[in-house]
């Protein structure tokens, strides 16, 4: 509930979300929504290319491939989507011809990495690592702080192993 309070999702009915000190009901929404980027738990699937599934992070955008590719490094995934079929350019979703099916684990780097792509100076991460490996989660939270450099990080997690390096 804060989290969906704090991006704007709820409004408040009582008490102040306050950004920078300024009451949030003052401030314009789309430019507050627009700065920042909520990762959540229950992240969708988009059976779309890959390319797609990373630039949706902000369609209004243009799509640039060095920030697509940017992206997936940040979040652990380009290995494995640099060896699909048809690289960032492979359909996914096995509903389609030819379409690729992730794993769990790589739908949720996937999604990590359109948070990335995305940007903005507020980043709210809900269980990022809910469905990695032990390893695939120790490896993104040793370098979560270079991930989150010059931004604010709102992290939500249940694990003490996910939360060791915050401050």
């Amino acid at each position: 509930t804060l989290v969906k309070l704090i991006s704007g999702l709820y409004a408040a009915d009582s008490g102040r979300i306050r950004w920078n000190g300024v009451d949030a009901s003052a401030l314009d929404g789309e430019a507050v929504r627009a700065d920042m980027t909520v990762l959540f738990q229950d992240y969708i699937q988009y059976h779309l290319t890959v390319r797609d599934n990373i630039v949706l992070g902000r369609p209004t955008a243009p799509a640039e491939e060095h920030a697509v590719r940017s992206a997936a490094e940040r979040a652990g995934a380009a290995p494995f989507l640099e060896g699909l079929p048809g690289g960032y350019d492979t359909r996914l979703g096995r509903e389609f011809y030819e379409g690729y099916e992730l794993s769990v684990g790589q739908w949720q780097r996937l999604a990590l990495a359109r948070a990335f792509y995305r940007g903005g100076s507020f980043l709210v991460l809900d269980e990022p690592t809910a469905s990695l490996d032990p390893r695939a989660e120790a490896e993104l939270f040793g370098q979560i702080r270079e991930l989150a450099r010059g931004r604010s990080v709102l992290l939500v997690s249940h694990r003490l192993s996910s939360v060791r390096t915050a401050d």
